[in-house]
């Protein structure tokens, strides 16, 4: 999110820049979710070898995800930087929204064996339950990332102006350190999961048969949900660079109530799992629904918040100077109102998904995701927004009416209480 107010206050270049950043981010998330496959589905297996007290095994699974996720990073990276221009005319992105956005794009992607390494690297660690570790190496990687979203920039302090390029090489070096922390305590032997050289070298085909068996549902399920994003997006511009604007700051600042919903749902997931591996059935049932209170306590509060301060929080990523940004705000802060009235759905659907995930009911969450996309986010989004001409508004009507059916579906799975039985 720092990334996207910093470069909204670019000078005459703010909505081009907060569109154009905020949209090379939702692709490099797109891309990305090819490695849930390899994250979730090790997960899945290692809680359960957790909670029986199999830690060897747990490692031994962990590694071989990190090797695999090397190797489709190298691939990710290649697309980034080659496929940046293609990528940017495919969604019809404004010329020079494009021009911004191929440049971050194409420099993440010489970052990203070590965006996606890390990225797998915290989750291991979040997951496992090792979150005060995990917390150490994101806070650091944030604070540097906000350094250098300032240096660089701006050009303080010596080094050169570098605007939108500047956000991405901070980005990189950020997640550089990040990794380094990450590993770190991966290899110490005080996490949970203790990795050496050998569980690196001990290849297994069996392994990868079964990441692959439990992540590929759980990939088909964020690929859905995070390419409607995209094509959410691609709306947005259709609308015009005002609307895509407005609409990234929207999406960054709603991923605070994210963050907290998915930070209460990696609990609920790691305990989850844990609780089944050890045959403690109603333990885990009592984990998720607990945290779904804790969420939706959340949720009311940050909502409220939302709908009061809507256009102050708008100033936050556009300063109220020219015809554009005005526009912008005003745009964005009746949008904000829907995302308020969103957040006890949202808060459901994440937390009761995690533990419905934890439990290896990955199968249900596709076909939720798949109805619920394809109502909201693809026939309704486009029919307000675009086709009625209600603009971005119509498109977040049309967002919040499918997370309100995927939460519903999702609550009425958790409610009738088959997950806890699935064998892993």
């Amino acid at each position: 999110m720092a990334d996207k107010i910093f470069v909204g206050h670019i000078a005459e270049k703010g909505t081009a820049s907060l569109a154009a950043v905020g949209t090379a981010s939702l692709i490099t998330l797109f891309t990305l979710t090819i490695l849930l496959t390899t994250l979730i589905g090790t997960i899945i297996i290692i809680l359960r070898y957790i909670g029986a007290g199999e830690h060897e095994e747990a490692s031994h699974y962990s590694a071989q995800s990190l090797l695999a996720s090397l190797l489709v990073a190298i691939g990710i990276g290649m697309l980034w930087y080659l496929g940046a221009e293609s990528i940017f005319e495919l969604l019809h992105a404004p010329e020079d929204v494009s021009q911004l956005g191929v440049k971050y794009l194409r420099i993440l992607g010489l970052f990203c064996p070590v965006i996606v390494i890390n990225f797998m690297a915290t989750g291991l660690l979040r997951f496992s339950g090792d979150t005060v570790k995990s917390m150490t190496a994101n806070i650091s990687m944030v604070i540097l990332n906000l350094l250098g979203d300032y240096v660089l920039i701006f050009g303080r302090w010596g080094f050169p102006r570098m605007e939108v390029a500047g956000a991405a090489m901070a980005a990189g070096i950020a997640n550089s350190v990040g990794l380094i922390i990450s590993l770190s305590f991966l290899f110490s032997g005080n996490s949970t999961i203790k990795l050496s050289i050998r569980h690196f070298m001990d290849f297994r085909l069996y392994t990868f048969r079964r990441i692959m068996g439990k992540g590929i549902p759980v990939t088909t399920e964020q690929l859905v949900a995070t390419g409607a994003y995209l094509v959410v997006v691609r709306y947005s511009l259709r609308v015009g660079e005002v609307a895509a604007a407005a609409h990234q700051a929207i999406i960054n600042f709603g991923w605070l109530s994210t963050m907290f919903y998915l930070g209460v749902g990696t609990a609920a997931t790691a305990m989850t799992g844990k609780k089944l591996g050890a045959n403690k059935e109603e333990d885990a049932d009592s984990t998720g629904r607990v945290a779904a209170r804790v969420s939706i306590c959340f949720g009311i509060i940050f909502g409220a918040t939302l709908f009061i301060f809507s256009n102050r929080i708008m100033h936050l990523f556009l300063p109220p100077q020219g015809a554009n940004n005005l526009e912008a705000i005003r745009i964005g802060a009746k949008c904000l109102k829907i995302v308020a009235v969103m957040q006890i759905p949202k808060a459901i659907n994440i937390v009761l998904a995690a533990s419905l995930r934890a439990a290896g009911d990955v199968r249900w969450l596709v076909i939720v995701n798949v109805v619920g996309t394809l109502v909201g986010e693809l026939i309704l989004a486009r029919l307000l927004g675009i086709t009625f001409g209600i603009g971005l508004i119509g498109i977040w009507i049309g967002m919040g009416i499918g997370e309100t059916m995927r939460s519903a579906m999702n609550f009425n799975r958790y409610r009738k209480g088959g997950w806890k039985k699935i064998k892993i």
